[in-house]
């Protein structure tokens, strides 16, 4: 059971870490403040929010029969959801930006397209010199380039157990682990599945196949502390600044995904096939809290001693807290699934594919059962 649960928590970090590979990356996107942050993160990596959402909705089921009084099943699966080609660039020209300004081109590599630069922002703000006269000071970032690795892996660990009238509950649970110096990560779910087939007159009698309901909810959270930005000194006045108030910045992860879902399979010995279509309402956001640093008004003091040594004048920095809530995927989307479940005594092989909001997703996994 350690091994099955370090493995999880490794394939789930394996996900997550795509996110937290660009944090420096990202924290480039507060030089203009809040607003057009939030922007321009949901941007760079709703692909990955609504990837890791999707994949956290798929392993619920293999078979659309449900278990007899007290049967159960613990099943292992593992989940790649493939973005999509469109979700591989943004356009800013899009985004409604409001305070910085984007070079030509305006599109650029979310984080699952190719490695890059984006385009080019700048944010400007008057600055007041010695003699009253005003300057342009300018603060330039770059888009980052994505990681070219459009996939996004999730897994999950179940158990299931019958109950009288044909109904199933189910499962998932993996404590909060310590990840090296990733950070941590949980996640949990539940679900229940129940037998239609019973309560339809004649269909009932028909056999070799069954049909289902389910309804399932999983919830994953991650999160990582540290220094991720602090004042870059060559475009900011640092003097003065404590830098302490940078080291506990913290990058939370949270992702769940709703799937209500119809269910078909065949019910014979050793080979099934199954399907399923249903709604998926997924959310994922992450959110950035402790003090981040942003351009201000620089000192008057910082301004002459630049005038008077002929150095570049530099805007000043001001601290703002919790400064990025961002919603990476929040639209329901419906799902279709097929895949096939193999039986050999009490041990199951399953595999299946799955196709939501232009996403693929692709399932394998194994297992005991006993009905």
């Amino acid at each position: 059971m350690k091994r099955t649960k370090r493995l999880m928590g490794l394939i789930l970090m394996l996900g997550s870490s795509s996110m937290f590979a660009q944090l420096d990356e990202v924290g480039k996107m507060l030089t203009a403040g809040t607003a057009d942050a939030n922007k321009l993160v949901s941007a760079y990596l709703e692909p990955w929010g609504k990837g890791f959402a999707y994949g956290l909705s798929n392993g619920w089921y293999n078979t659309a029969n449900t278990h007899g009084l007290l049967g159960f099943d613990i099943t292992l699966t593992t989940t790649i959801a493939s973005i999509p080609s469109a979700m591989k660039t943004y356009d800013l020209a899009t985004k409604g930006l409001t305070v910085l300004s984007y070079s030509s081109p305006s599109t650029g590599p979310t984080i699952a397209g190719s490695k890059s630069d984006g385009p080019e922002l700048t944010y400007t703000q008057k600055v007041t010199l010695p003699d009253n006269s005003q300057q342009d000071v300018s603060v330039k970032f770059k888009m980052p380039g994505g990681l070219n690795v459009p996939i996004v892996p999730t897994m999950a660990l179940q158990a299931g157990i019958g109950l009288p009238k044909g109904t199933e509950i189910m499962g998932r649970y993996m404590p909060t682990l310590k990840i090296g110096d990733y950070g941590k990560l949980g996640m949990w779910g539940v679900g229940i599945k129940h037998d239609l087939k019973q309560w339809i007159p004649v269909v009932n009698k028909v056999p070799f196949w069954s049909m289902s309901f389910l309804l399932s909810y999983t919830s994953f959270k991650t999160s990582v502390s540290g220094e991720f930005l602090t004042p870059d000194p060559n475009q900011f006045y640092t003097s003065g600044l404590n830098m302490n108030v940078y080291k506990d910045q913290k990058v939370e992860l949270s992702a769940s995904a709703l799937n209500a879902s119809l269910l078909l399979s065949t019910n014979i010995p050793i080979f099934n096939v199954y399907a399923g279509l249903g709604l998926v309402s997924p959310s994922s956001k992450l959110k950035v809290s402790g003090a981040f640093p942003v351009p201000d008004t620089p000192k008057a003091l910082d301004v002459q001693n630049s005038v008077s040594n002929n150095e570049p004048v530099k805007l000043g920095v001001k601290n703002i807290i919790d400064p990025i809530n961002a919603t990476l995927a929040s639209k329901a989307a419906f799902k279709a699934t097929v895949g096939f479940r193999l039986k050999l005594a009490l041990l199951t092989i399953h595999g299946d594919y799955s196709v939501i909001d232009k996403y693929n997703l692709f399932s394998a996994g194994l297992g005991i059962s006993f009905r």
